[in-house]
């Protein structure tokens, strides 16, 4: 594996790169970066420029809704480039059509416990609930419950922080076990398909390579 920042997080992908944030001890921004693929280099980049890769052109409008916090956040986009956003540990979820106009907000996907990632799948939308030690799914025609998978004890999660869809499949950073598994989108069947010695806590694919946030740092993968 190879270390790209130990203090990075909220990581964004893009087309050959990324872009993530850097926090200090005690909460201290210390900036914006963005690693490239292409050149194997890490660039410093500003505010606006992060904010504009995560929540798209109109992102001023989108986070008047979220106090100018541009990091917390979790976001996906759609295929009609509208985006769904809901505040880390909020129960709002929020949807922006494709000129950051607000569309609605829900907060009954957050009766349940706190968000703290949204995964969209075609049609329906999955919530973390790390609490809850459980993923759900729900249409976004009716915002009705479809799937939930764990539970508190003895469930196939500990912690779950983070998912997100390639394919047919859901990535799940499993992140009390150490490990991200794999939901088969077909099946709802749950796989185990990578295991660390340290919490979990993003992944993503990027220009087909596997990016890992773990609690000592944010990795690519051999």
């Amino acid at each position: 594996m190879k270390l790209i920042s130990e203090q990075g997080w909220s990581i964004v992908p893009q087309d050959n790169s990324f872009l993530y944030y850097e926090m200090g001890d005690r909460g201290k921004e210390i900036g914006y970066f963005r690693y490239s693929f292409h050149n194997d280099n890490v660039t410093e980049i500003d505010k606006d420029t992060y904010s504009k890769g995560k929540y798209g052109v109109h992102y001023k409008k989108v986070l008047e809704y979220f106090k100018d916090d541009s990091v917390g956040p979790s976001c996906v986009s759609l295929e009609d480039s509208s985006i769904i956003v809901t505040e880390y540990m909020n129960s709002y979820i929020h949807k922006f059509d494709e000129n950051g106009n607000l569309v609605w907000i829900n907060e009954s996907m957050g009766n349940y416990e706190s968000i703290y990632s949204l995964a969209y799948e075609k049609d329906f939308l999955w919530c973390v609930y790390p609490t809850l030690s459980t993923i759900k799914k729900f249409s976004l025609n009716t915002f009705q419950e479809e799937v939930s998978i764990g539970k508190i004890v003895d469930g196939v999660f500990n912690y779950p922080e983070f998912a997100i869809v390639y394919d047919d499949n859901l990535y799940v950073c499993d992140m009390g076990n150490y490990r991200i598994c794999i939901v088969d989108l077909n099946t709802n069947e749950v796989r185990e398909y990578l295991k660390f010695h340290e919490p979990t806590w993003e992944y993503f694919q990027i220009d087909g390579k596997e990016i890992v946030r773990l609690q000592s740092g944010i990795y690519v993968l051999d």
